[in-house]
């Protein structure tokens, strides 16, 4: 099975490799939509629609909100994470050019949070200047989209031993020789389309949930509430089969690309899971936009959510089994 033989690799106990499953999964849920759906939020400001234009601007003002929460929330923790793993098991990183290099490293997060806050923050002070927080707004969205290359591009070099021995004294030429490497590699292209679309049907998703949440707090009326409800549930749809596809073409191709002689062999329960479980969604946020109340499917929502999280855990281990980790 693909979790026994993934235990053989990493040589840990189940328990712990079930944590650290979850930990990197609950990451690569919520960071690529923290970094994609500020994109969907802006697009949503500048709409050119005149009817209902109110609704669009609190759906995308409620949206930045989310993503806001959410980005500091998880600066907060990957900052107290890595700080704790530096004094009790790395004490010999504490030298002051790697700490100076670790806080260049923060430098991105922290001017993705302070676009977000100014975006957020300028709302009502810019209301008769639509264009200039609009201006904001693409910054502060284009920020965000610029972490999440580089993200993707770090965690690919992870992979290559040299690329780790030269990422802390030559990041520059690292980075160049990653874009490179990536404007070369379609399978490269696919996993950062999958994540990217992944990106925004999670923030969809969990916008639904975050409306649900606000909707006695920021009381904007019943129909508003139903019209953004909506409105999210359809790109939540559209963009969780569009990562689904996607995940299916790169599992496929990277499978057909590597030696079958060298991969382990597939559960299939894994991969009805990777596969299964989105669709499931689908048709949870399909009952959304076709309910004459969307209000009342709270607890398809939270399924939804939870279905995908769930199916990009068992993708994650399919990809473990797909090759052998050195």
């Amino acid at each position: 099975m693909p979790l026994l033989s993934s235990l053989q690799q990493f040589d840990i106990p189940l328990a712990n490799f079930l944590a650290m499953l979850a930990a990197v999964g609950l990451l690569l849920f919520l960071v690529p939509a923290v970094l994609s759906t500020p994109a969907l939020a802006v697009l949503t400001q500048s709409l050119p629609v005149k009817r209902h234009k109110t609704f669009y601007d609190k759906c995308a003002r409620q949206m930045t909100q989310l993503c806001f929460g959410l980005a500091l929330f998880l600066f907060c923790v990957l900052g107290a994470g890595a700080a704790f793993f530096l004094v009790q098991y790395q004490p010999e990183y504490l030298e002051p050019p790697l700490l100076r290099q670790s806080a260049v490293a923060l430098v991105p997060p922290a001017a993705v949070l302070v676009g977000l806050a100014l975006y957020l923050g300028t709302w009502n002070a810019l209301k008769k200047w639509r264009w200039a927080h609009l201006c904001l707004g693409f910054l502060a969205a284009l920020l965000c989209l610029t972490l999440f290359f580089l993200g993707f591009l770090l965690l690919s070099a992870l992979q290559q031993p040299v690329i780790r021995g030269l990422l802390l004294t030559a990041p520059f030429k690292v980075l160049h020789l990653l874009i490179l490497d990536y404007l070369a590699s379609p399978t490269l292209w696919l996993v950062s389309s999958h994540f990217f679309c992944t990106g925004i049907a999670v923030g969809t998703g969990l916008a639904q949930l975050w409306l649900f949440i606000r909707r006695y707090k920021a009381d904007y009326g019943r129909d508003y509430y139903v019209f953004a409800v909506r409105y999210c549930a359809r790109f939540a749809l559209a963009f969780t089969l569009l990562a689904t596809t996607l995940a299916g073409f790169t599992f496929w191709r990277i499978r057909e690309s590597f030696p079958p002689e060298l991969s382990q062999p597939q559960d299939i329960g894994i991969l009805l899971i990777s596969f299964g479980l989105p669709l499931s969604c689908c048709l949870l946020w399909l009952c959304v936009i076709k309910s004459d109340n969307p209000l009342r499917h709270k607890p398809g929502v939270f399924f939804a959510c939870l279905f995908l999280y769930i199916a990009l855990c068992a993708q994650m281990l399919s990809y473990i089994n797909t090759f052998p980790l050195i």
